[in-house]
């Protein structure tokens, strides 16, 4: 039951993620290399071991921040929309000003090459 109970957030996680996040790839604010990877745990993971692998703590630092942004981004749009709490609107913007500038610190922005990586 406890499994399910997982998989079933997981689930829900990724569709919040997927829906809410989408916008924001399209006006261009968010590379589709991050949105690829907010909708996954395992890319996730996978990204930011790699960096602490590497030995590179700033980048594994950097990549959690964005993420952990980007996915309160899209939950907090999704509580906006499905309950309905305006108050929300305020935090949104904050948020996305947030992710903007450490995309830009990063040196990441939302017209990327291909790879869903950016260049060094």
């Amino acid at each position: 039951m406890v499994l399910a109970l997982g998989l079933w957030g997981l689930y829900r996680e990724r569709t919040w993620i997927t829906r809410y996040l989408r916008e924001e790839v399209e006006r261009g604010i968010l590379p589709d290399s991050i949105y690829r990877d907010c909708r996954s745990l395992w890319r996730r993971g996978v990204r930011r071991w790699g960096a602490l692998l590497r030995g590179d703590l700033r980048e594994w630092w950097q990549l959690g921040r964005v993420y952990h942004v980007a996915i309160e981004l899209a939950f907090r749009k999704h509580q906006r929309e499905s309950i309905h709490e305006a108050h929300w609107e305020s935090e949104i913007v904050r948020l996305l000003r947030e992710l903007q500038r450490l995309l830009r610190a990063r040196g990441d922005s939302g017209n990327e090459a291909t790879t869903g990586h950016r260049n060094a």
